[in-house]
């Protein structure tokens, strides 16, 4: 039971963020860019923190909380129309901003490419709104809702929430 109230608490806490975040994006085509980022900058920290928290994926897996060829239904329903209009709109939206160079994986890769902080902020979006999706359908086991975020952290919108992050940091440190 206490592994079940900590996994409700983990959920319920991180669905609080993934919630503001999430409301930003929906409402981007609302407010200007200055908006949209001073809003989404502080959430970004705060979800990386709350993600690597979270037990990793094999974690659950080892323990068979969430059986290994067992796929996850996709409650968000997105469509790649959906993906492409977001990240036009964000696009549109941050102007100049959008793109920014940097190192793919600074453990491996010399060479600079290029990335863009629309593509950065949709994906993420879609990642967490599908975990979210997950939890207020209320058919899963808290563990698989906490394995789908950090799974998809893990594997995805991890490494586009820190490219972000970076990006941002530095264009606000010009800025200032």
């Amino acid at each position: 039971m206490e592994d079940s109230t900590n996994e409700i608490e983990i959920i319920e806490r991180f669905a609080v963020l993934v919630r503001q975040f999430c409301s930003v994006i929906e409402d981007a085509s609302n407010l200007n860019r200055a908006e949209i980022l001073s809003r989404v900058y502080p959430l970004l920290p705060r979800l990386i923190d709350q993600a690597i928290a979270m037990p990793r994926a094999e974690e659950a897996e080892e323990t068979d909380e969430v059986e290994s060829d067992e796929v996850l239904p996709r409650k968000s329903g997105s469509t790649h129309e959906e993906r492409w209009s977001l990240f036009q709109l964000l696009q549109e939206k941050l102007e100049d901003w959008d793109r920014y160079s940097e190192v793919f994986d600074p453990a491996r890769d010399m060479d600079a490419i290029v990335g863009s902080l629309a593509d950065d902020l949709a994906d993420t979006y879609f990642d967490l709104k599908e975990g979210l999706a997950l939890q207020e359908a209320g058919e899963t086991e808290p563990s698989r809702v906490i394995w789908e975020w950090r799974f998809s952290f893990d594997i995805h919108w991890g490494e586009h929430a820190l490219s972000a992050l970076r990006s941002l940091y530095f264009r606000f440190r010009e800025n200032s």
